[in-house]
């Protein structure tokens, strides 16, 4: 389900800042405003300063301020292969992912920013959908954005945006579809597998030769398919004129329909005039704003070095033991703050000597070779947790009641469970996202619950994979 929320969708096509503000919350989202700025210069030299005009005007003409940004890449970046991980469990083939991409690449995996989408699991094996971007296309359109002030939470593709669209707004039926995205300069061939997006290509060729490339890039994913049946439609959306849509008719033996997805998409007229004429520029940047707010198919490359408020702590290994103690001193502090009492100057004298008392007490312990278990030394202080939820959950906009916090060790059970109530949902959605990218731990997706007149929420969150 969407979080309701107003988000602003950002692309640099060539020459051209196309901005979409949606509103979403619902099936399909709702666009509000929608803008346009071609970079205007004489000679290529002027072209790097034009482009950051360009940026600063298409943001500006945005109208208040967005709960979250997003940038929306081109699927022409895109490097996709189909990949079969030896696990099923989810960290574990989050962590075979880039490993196991590695070997059909020409260039350094280092290059790469990875994201993958989990596909089918079979023979207790899971088969993935790995798509990479090198790193230098989205590390030149964030400089670009920032230059202007905006710092996006997430990058994610057209090709994602498009097919999160179309699914959103036509609801395939379950087994194979397909479904044909035709630009002026290319088109993205799509495959879903119920609602699950299991492949799909940027095709750069005319459109003389679209209809022989999409058949066998529909022969080439067949082929490899372990989850058994056929491409039972093939939708064809776009900028596609009678004469293509006839060729394809004529040329593939499942049925072929063709649809406008902005059709089924509520736009404001002032949105609508903004986008002369030319609204099929505009739905993949508006299906990866709905993306963005978990309405659709996402992907998000901001990892990895490039990712949204990315902090990190380099700890080196002779204080680790004095990390350990001061979890443990740290935490009868936070009792004393949950029943509203300050630790007096006294009070903190004596918790330096316990300190020191236990840092010589461990360190005695290690030089008799015992082993310190090391989740204590690898999870951050309580303090530092309780500091990340009550920034990240403000109190105008989450009335947090419960927060529960289990051993590092304790594998098996959820590390923190949050439970509150919604106090604004527009807020709660920028939250949850600012959530996400916190760096000392993993949440799931928010369980929302509506009773009585109020929302409220419940928010698990797990150990970062090291």
């Amino acid at each position: 389900m969407a979080l309701k929320a107003k988000i602003a969708a950002v692309e640099i096509a060539g020459d051209v800042v196309r901005v979409a503000v949606v509103r979403s919350g619902r099936r399909l989202p709702k666009v509000l405003a929608l803008h346009e700025v071609r970079a205007e210069y004489a000679t290529p030299e002027e072209r790097p300063e034009a482009l950051q005009r360009a940026v600063a005007e298409a943001v500006r003409r945005v109208k208040g301020r967005p709960a979250a940004w997003v940038l929306c890449l081109s699927s022409f970046h895109a490097i996709v292969r189909t990949l079969t991980i030896p696990f099923r469990r989810a960290r574990k083939v989050a962590a075979a992912v880039r490993f196991e991409l590695e070997p059909y690449l020409a260039f350094p995996i280092e290059e790469l920013i990875v994201d993958f989408l989990p596909v089918i699991e079979v023979d207790r094996q899971t088969d993935v959908l790995a798509v990479g971007v090198r790193r230098a296309v989205i590390e030149e359109q964030l400089a670009l954005l920032q230059s202007a002030g905006i710092d996006p939470e997430g990058v994610d593709l057209d090709a994602t945006g498009l097919t999160g669209l179309w699914r959103a707004a036509y609801s395939p039926k379950k087994g194979l579809h397909a479904v044909l995205h035709v630009g002026e300069d290319g088109a993205v061939l799509s495959i879903l597998n119920n609602r699950t997006l299991a492949y799909f290509r940027y095709l750069a060729v005319p459109p003389d030769r679209l209809v022989r490339e999409t058949q066998n890039s529909i022969r080439a994913f067949l082929a490899g398919w372990r989850g058994g049946g056929e491409v039972a439609s093939l939708t064809i959306a776009g900028h596609a004129g009678e004469e293509l849509r006839n060729a394809f008719s004529d040329s593939f033996p499942m049925p072929v329909s063709h649809v406008n997805l902005m059709d089924s998409v509520k736009t404001f007229r002032a949105a609508q005039q903004a986008a002369e004429g030319g609204m099929h520029h505009w739905a993949g940047l508006i299906g990866v704003a709905q993306g963005a707010a978990g309405g659709g198919c996402s992907l998000n490359f901001r990892q990895n070095g490039l990712a949204y408020l990315n902090r990190t702590k380099d700890l080196a290994p002779h204080v680790m033991a004095l990390c350990c103690m001061a979890l443990l001193v740290l935490a009868g502090i936070a009792w004393y703050f949950y029943d509203g009492r300050y630790k007096s100057v006294e009070e903190a004298g004596r918790l330096q000597e316990e300190i020191q008392t236990l840092e010589r007490e461990v360190l005695a312990l290690q030089g008799q070779g015992v082993n310190v278990p090391t989740e204590y030394f690898q999870a951050p202080i309580l303090l530092d947790i309780l500091q990340e939820i009550a920034v990240k959950l403000p109190n105008d906009k989450a009335a947090v009641t419960e927060i529960r916090i289990e051993r590092p060790d304790a594998s098996n059970l959820p590390w923190i469970d949050i439970k509150g109530e919604v106090r604004d949902d527009a807020g709660f959605s920028a939250a949850v996202a600012a959530l996400r990218q916190s760096p000392l731990f993993a949440i799931e997706e928010p369980e929302l619950k509506l009773g009585e007149g109020r929302s409220t929420f419940r928010i698990v969150a797990k150990r970062k994979t090291p």
